[in-house]
């Protein structure tokens, strides 16, 4: 049991490794106060790179919640990260339900560290992610993701024009089973 007193208002965040995390805003000094867990859901995928298995390194997969303006929580959540396997798949568990965003950003130095993580919540907004797929996930759901990011060779006549080493052309097919 926990007492918390001299606060009027707070956050409670709470945090379960297999149900995910959900959190209600405490007002004065409660008697009780009940957080509920939906099922948990999982958003599995796989990245491929121009149709083949990813690079080694290359990706960082970032799971991000979103809430609706009028669904702002008492504690955001803060991105995870994780980064596909050999065969370009990865898999994000213990979800609760809502809407998702699962991005794939070109070098894991962009959100490999605290630092990183922090610099990509102020700079999201800006950022073209290479490829994202957005979920609303159910309930007990598994939600399956495919991204796809192909490089296309530089042509000579437009390198003027480019603002990256390489044209980078993604596409996203986002099955839900």
């Amino acid at each position: 049991d926990y007492k918390v007193t001299g606060v009027q208002t707070c956050a409670l965040p709470i945090c379960h490794p297999r149900h995910g995390q959900v959190s209600t805003l405490v007002r004065g000094a409660p008697a009780e106060v009940v957080l509920q867990f939906g099922a948990p859901g999982v958003i599995a995928g796989r990245l491929t790179d121009g149709g083949r298995p990813p690079a080694v390194g290359r990706w960082m997969i970032v799971l991000e919640r979103i809430y609706a303006a009028d669904a702002e929580p008492a504690a955001r959540e803060l991105p995870q990260l994780t980064m596909p396997d050999l065969d370009g798949a990865f898999a994000f568990a213990a979800l609760q339900p809502g809407k998702y965003r699962v991005t794939s950003q070109d070098s894991a130095a962009d959100v490999g560290t605290i630092a990183g993580v922090i610099g990509y919540l102020d700079r999201r907004q800006k950022i073209i992610p290479w490829t994202k797929a957005e979920v609303d996930l159910h309930a007990g759901e598994r939600a399956e993701v495919r991204l796809e990011a192909m490089v296309e060779a530089r042509s000579e006549e437009h390198t003027s024009e480019l603002q990256s080493p390489c044209n980078l052309v993604c596409r996203l097919l986002l099955e839900k089973k």
